[in-house]
């Protein structure tokens, strides 16, 4: 599937702190969903994210990378997934403001072993600053001295009681194996290709795992009137009912959900994809909130999405490619994107022919022939629009 409604589109933003998995996750993520045949590491320097020379020498992150990818949920919804995988290091912020300002949802990484450390909250204020609503992940809970519930407390007390824990894990370090699903009260135990199969929680994990339901529903169901008045009653509502509440949570900002895996081992990947694209609001479900120019000079813009309005482009990044030059990262705004099209810069009045449309897995270039409202892509070969630039349809007449 080369495109999806806009409906079924997902921005997601990786953000946190520096060594806390974001391009780790990346890879298994575009693994788990096919894109890539085989996972790399940020160690050994193939990664799909990590892609420029002093990335690749440095290990780590150092500008804004794109990674597109085709997801299905659990109901057969067909989901389009860029990632925006940004660095941890303070010196590149840049990188995080042009991520989350298109992002859906940020997707803040926090290590099990590290926890909070200052690179969370910087991420965490940036993405509350922009008003996008925030899913947290624990990774790296194979590791030693991993320590979920720890992180959970820690994450609780820093950022407030509205986190709550959707996954508990079953087995730390090493044994991190299956996951319990405080919603459907189930346990998800992976296998080793990363695929899961739902089993009977163990005995052992019953108790923590029951309690933690209990504390869930009950506040999910507080925000439901008629949610609520069944629950009173001794009807509880399904996993599927309190998921569906507790997105309006998540998108309302009311409500963050906490999730665990390993981007090492694949544990638990497939269902961060899962619960991402099920939790968070759709691309036209949300306001475009858009930089438009740089620095002092800049101004905020919202749009709200519409496939049927005027074409409205956002170029928010612009990086230079070896091999086609200069390429231009955009959202698009309103409207309908072709491969084609003639747009006009809302600030110098530049022309620009978008002569070639396509998504960005990393390096690699895939064809897009439209986009749609609430889309991210990229195009090469803009001569006059820098990031921060607006470009519309001349047909319509005017920018707005």
């Amino acid at each position: 599937m080369n495109s999806a409604s806009p409906k079924t589109h997902r921005t997601i933003a990786l953000v946190g702190a520096s060594g806390s998995g974001k391009t780790t996750l990346a890879e298994a993520l575009l693994h788990r969903a096919g894109a890539i045949p085989r996972t790399g590491s940020v160690e050994q320097g193939n990664t799909v994210c990590d892609h420029e020379p002093e990335e690749i020498a440095r290990h780590t992150s150092l500008g804004l990378s794109l990674a597109y990818f085709d997801w299905t949920g659990p109901d057969g919804t067909a989901y389009a997934v860029t990632l925006a995988d940004t660095p941890g290091h303070p010196d590149f912020v840049g990188a995080v403001d042009a991520a989350l300002a298109v992002a859906d949802v940020a997707l803040v990484t926090v290590s099990a072993v590290d926890g909070v450390v200052a690179g969370t909250r910087t991420a965490w204020d940036a993405a509350e600053a922009v008003g996008v609503p925030r899913v947290v992940v624990v990774t790296q809970e194979d590791k030693a001295r991993a320590d979920f519930r720890g992180v959970l407390a820690q994450l609780r007390s820093e950022f407030g009681e509205h986190l709550w824990a959707l996954e508990l894990p079953i087995g730390e370090e090493a044994a991190f194996r299956a996951i319990a699903d405080v919603l459907s009260e189930e346990a998800h135990v992976y296998d080793g290709d990363g695929t899961h199969h739902d089993e009977p929680l163990p005995p052992e994990a019953e108790a923590e795992e029951h309690a933690m339901h209990v504390e869930v529903t009950e506040d999910i169901v507080s925000h439901d009137d008629a949610q609520l008045e069944a629950y009173l009653e001794g009807d509880e509502p399904s996993a599927a009912e309190l998921e569906r509440t507790f997105a309006r949570e998540v998108a309302a900002g009311e409500a963050v959900p906490v999730l665990v895996c390993s981007g090492a081992t694949g544990t638990g990947v497939d269902r961060v994809a899962d619960l991402v694209c099920e939790l968070t609001p759709a691309a036209t479900e949300r306001d475009g909130r858009i930089l438009v120019g740089e620095g002092s000079g800049g101004s905020e813009l919202k749009v709200a999405p519409n496939e049927s309005g005027d074409t409205l482009v956002h170029v928010f990044r612009t990086v230079a490619d070896p091999f086609v030059g200069q390429v231009s990262m955009l959202k698009v705004l309103s409207g309908t994107l072709r491969t084609g099209d003639k747009l006009r810069n809302a600030t110098t009045g530049a022309d620009e022919r978008i002569h070639g449309l396509f998504r960005l897995r990393g390096a690699e270039h895939v064809t897009a022939g439209t986009l749609a409202a609430g889309e991210v892509g990229a195009v090469a070969k803009l001569t006059g629009s820098p990031s921060g630039s607006l470009l519309w349809s001349r047909a319509s007449g005017t920018a707005r």
